[in-house]
């Protein structure tokens, strides 16, 4: 496979670098990334579409947001949590022979990275515009950037994102507008979970104060939550629940 692909790995190798270098990924989110790639160029070029916005789209959103200046990057847990079920759905369709962009399994390969780009997308809108933000089951107030917390201009900016991923799956793969509504949908479903997983399931830690971090730290405790259920584990948790409702319905 490397033989028949030599200037496509090249060129992989060189993204996986040139996100490390400019601190768009870690070195171990870099390498996650690369092992992914290795399926995308299996599956052709094309396929590195939706991966890439998700990277620079998010990762240029992160930039917008000052507290975010220095962020190291998105390390291995991190593009796993967002790419791996799509790889994996990607992969299968490899495996099996599928052979047509409107297999279900290459469109729940789309599916899953039009939620991650559409939660990425939410994320850094919704910090970035500083509008108001509630939790989403219980409707009080919630600090901006907590997971379970939306509002209305993440919001948009998440739908935005499912409708790029959409329109951009429409353009590019050989797809009917009806999947292509299907993607935007379920981009911006898994959105919506992943808030309704962060509130729910997800650990939340608070000092004696009242201030609340989604991080263990010394002086905090938990006081909602799994401590298993990390930022990660909701973005790998909602990808996989609307992955896997799609094919089950496909199925049926």
């Amino acid at each position: 496979m490397i033989i028949d692909h030599p200037t496509l790995y090249a060129v992989c190798v060189l993204l996986c670098y040139a996100a490390y270098r400019f601190r768009w990924l870690t070195g171990g989110g870099s390498i996650s990334a690369f092992l992914m790639g290795t399926v995308f160029i299996s599956a052709g070029p094309a396929t590195f579409l939706l991966p890439l916005v998700l990277l620079t789209g998010g990762t240029l959103l992160t930039k917008l947001n000052p507290e975010e200046q220095k962020h190291s990057g998105r390390n291995a847990a991190q593009v796993l949590a967002n790419g791996f079920t799509g790889t994996c759905c990607l992969l299968y369709f490899l495996t099996r022979g599928g052979n047509h962009a409107g297999d279900p399994d290459f469109v729940a390969y789309l599916i899953a990275f039009s939620i991650s780009i559409s939660d990425t997308f939410s994320s850094e809108t919704g910090k970035y515009f500083r509008g108001r933000t509630v939790d989403i089951l219980s409707l009080k107030p919630a600090s901006r950037g907590l997971s379970g917390a939306i509002s209305l201009q993440g919001s948009i900016g998440g739908l935005a994102g499912s409708t790029l991923s959409a329109i951009l799956s429409f353009l590019v793969f050989d797809i009917t507008l009806a999947t292509a509504g299907i993607i935007m949908l379920c981009g911006f479903a898994g959105m919506l979970l992943d808030s309704v997983l962060g509130s729910a399931l997800q650990a939340k830690y608070e000092d004696e104060k009242g201030f609340v971090s989604e991080h263990a730290a010394p002086g905090y405790m938990l006081s909602k939550g799994f401590r298993w259920c990390t930022n990660d584990a909701v973005n790998f948790l909602s990808v996989t629940a609307v992955v896997v409702v799609w094919l089950l319905i496909k199925q049926g």
